[in-house]
This record gives C-alpha cells, sequence and structure tokens, in this order.
C-alpha cells in the first residue's frame, strides 16, 4: 500500500511540475445540422487549458449562443378558453454550452513553436434557456420561459499555432447529445472555432 501510494505521489507530482496553465477566447459557429428548422449562430467562448505533459491537456470551453427564431402565430384564448386572437410569436433561444475533455498534440510538444495538430473528446452539456415573446396589439401577454438541460459526448480535431507567447487554434467540434437540444432537432451538434491561448502559470 505504501508503495501505492509512493508512486501515485510521485506521478501527481510529475504532472505537477510538467503542467503548464492556459487560459483565451475564441470565436465560433454553432450549428445543429437537421434541426425542423435552421439552426445556426455564433458566439463567444472562453477558454481554460491544463497542460498535463508535453503532449497532452486537459481542457475546459464554455460557450454562449444567442439565436431568434420565429414561430409564426400562436393561438390565445382566455382564463375560461375563450379565443382571443393569434399572436405573432419569436422564440429566444440562449444557450450555455460546457465541453470538458482532453486533447493530445501531434508533430511537437505544447512548448515548442509552429504548426501542431491535435485531437480531443470528453463530455458536453448545455443549458438552453427559450423565451417565448408573444405580440397581439391591445394585450399584454407573459411570455413563456422553458430550461432545457442536456448532456453529450464531445469530440474535437484541429490545429494549433505556437508563436511562444501566444498560441492561435483552429477547431472543429462534434457533440452527440443524449436528447435534442430543441424540439424536432437533430441529436448532434457541430461547430468550428478560431481563438488564442496564453500561458498564465509555469
Amino acid at each position: 500500500m505504501r508503495k501505492l501510494i509512493l508512486f501515485l505521489l510521485t506521478i501527481g507530482m510529475y504532472y505537477t511540475a510538467a503542467s503548464q496553465l492556459m487560459a483565451g477566447a475564441s470565436i465560433g459557429t454553432f450549428n445543429i445540422p437537421g434541426a425542423s428548422k435552421r439552426f445556426k449562430g455564433i458566439g463567444p467562448t472562453v477558454k481554460l487549458e491544463y497542460l498535463m505533459s508535453e503532449r497532452t491537456s486537459a481542457f475546459l470551453d464554455a460557450s454562449l449562443y444567442n439565436k431568434n427564431e420565429d414561430e409564426g402565430e400562436t393561438t390565445i384564448t382566455d382564463a375560461d378558453g375563450a379565443y382571443i386572437g393569434e399572436a405573432a410569436t419569436v422564440a429566444k433561444h440562449s444557450i450555455r454550452h460546457l465541453q470538458l475533455g482532453c486533447k493530445a498534440l501531434f508533430r511537437r510538444d505544447f512548448d515548442e513553436k509552429g504548426l501542431g495538430f491535435f485531437i480531443g473528446g470528453g463530455v458536453a452539456y448545455s443549458l438552453v434557456k427559450t423565451t417565448y415573446k408573444y405580440t397581439l396589439p391591445g394585450y399584454d401577454i407573459p411570455d413563456g420561459k422553458y430550461n432545457n438541460n442536456q448532456f453529450g459526448f464531445h469530440f474535437n480535431a484541429g490545429a494549433q499555432y505556437n508563436f511562444a507567447r501566444v498560441i492561435v487554434e483552429l477547431k472543429a467540434n462534434f457533440d452527440l447529445m443524449i436528447q435534442p437540444l430543441v424540439s424536432a432537432s437533430s441529436y448532434v451538434i457541430t461547430g468550428s472555432r478560431l481563438g488564442v491561448l496564453i500561458p498564465i502559470t509555469k
């Protein structure tokens, strides 16, 4: 048991010594192919990356996407079910998308200057807040608000160029969710991001 504990401590000390924390940001697309309606957006991502060895790292990406959809008209009735009219309806989606996983760099180490390629994977989590806004002249209709939380699996691949003080990264994402994010839509989320990473610890 003592040998096992000593071995684990040695491994932990090695990773701590070899590790480096980086932070950054990117801008990217958000697409749900196969959705009943065209569902594409663009938004920012905040990034944290923890180097565990010369060519592997753990990452956390937090993205925000907003999209409005015209939902046509909704029949409005009073408390007794009597018909009032047809209200123009707009669905406003706010999507907070998290991706947590690991990636492996090929051809060169993280601290080497130049171009490198990587693949990665992990888990994904989306919190979708949808607000339905109704417009009917002469009436003040309360908004309809719904939350949808979904888990899934995350995969990525891309390239990065290390300029020593900053790393420029281009990444393609593919997420497979357990359930659709929006009604009658695909389980698949795709996207691409262009961003930078800056070392903040040594």
